[in-house]
């Protein structure tokens, strides 16, 4: 293939976040199979919902133009509810009573949601599998669209783990609450990507990301590091 350096270049780029992730937990293997059980829960759920383009009549020739609208609309709400099942049985499981674990929990998490985007959605675009969507060799654009998608999954993965490095920092919110919030917060970031203009909107996602991802890991720094004991393991003493 012609553009395979390319290819391989741009899959470098929208990858990182979450290659350094995996070195940032190193040794730590319960995180990482954490982090790959997530992603492929949540691969298994991105084909179904890519898929669910093939099941409406389309008058386009090319139902999978509209398949990463339907992926969008569907993909969110099911990620803001794993994660929010991951906060709840780490919560029942007692994993949260150290604060370096609640950050582990995060980063994986959002490691795992977004491997699982890259694996499903980005490399075939890429590498003109046959499920791939307008990212042809032929495509008058190709360049500039691979890098614009390239740059894109690369902010959304940061902007994924600053989201689940927030969900685990504050693991005593109402689930319901929480849940909500993750799926505003991830529908606001997804509307970014309809913006035309690669230029606008590369920035603007990446900038957004970082922050997040920045302020999600900055605010365990107020937790105390030491055991964070829980209401009902307290052993009253008498006087």
């Amino acid at each position: 293939m012609e553009t395979w350096a390319f290819n391989v270049g741009c899959g470098l780029i929208a990858s990182a976040p979450v290659a350094a992730g995996h070195f940032i937990l190193g040794k730590q293997m319960r995180y990482i199979v954490l982090a790959w059980l997530c992603a492929f829960v949540a691969t298994i759920v991105l084909v179904l919902c890519s898929l669910s383009a093939l099941f409406i009549k389309e008058k386009y020739e090319n139902a999978w133009k509209n398949a990463r609208w339907y992926t969008l609309l569907y993909c969110v709400p099911f990620e803001a509810v794993g994660k929010c099942l991951i906060k709840f049985f780490a919560c029942r499981q007692s994993f949260l009573r150290y604060p370096s674990n609640r950050a582990s929990i995060g980063l994986a998490c959002g490691i795992g949601f977004s491997l699982a985007h890259i694996l499903c959605l980005y490399y075939p675009m890429l590498f003109d599998q046959s499920l791939g969507i307008d990212i042809t060799e032929n495509h008058s654009k190709r360049f500039p669209n691979a890098l614009d998608l390239a740059i894109g999954y690369h902010a959304a993965s940061v902007f994924q783990i600053g989201v689940s490095l927030f969900l685990l920092r504050f693991a005593n919110l109402n689930i319901f609450i929480a849940g909500f919030l993750v799926m505003a917060a991830q529908f606001g970031f997804s509307a970014i990507s309809i913006i035309q203009e690669p230029y606008v909107k590369d920035p603007i996602m990446v900038v957004i990301g970082y922050l997040v991802a920045l302020m999600g890991a900055y605010s365990y720094r107020s937790m105390k590091f030491e055991e964070l004991v829980n209401q009902d393991d307290k052993v009253q003493v008498d006087d």
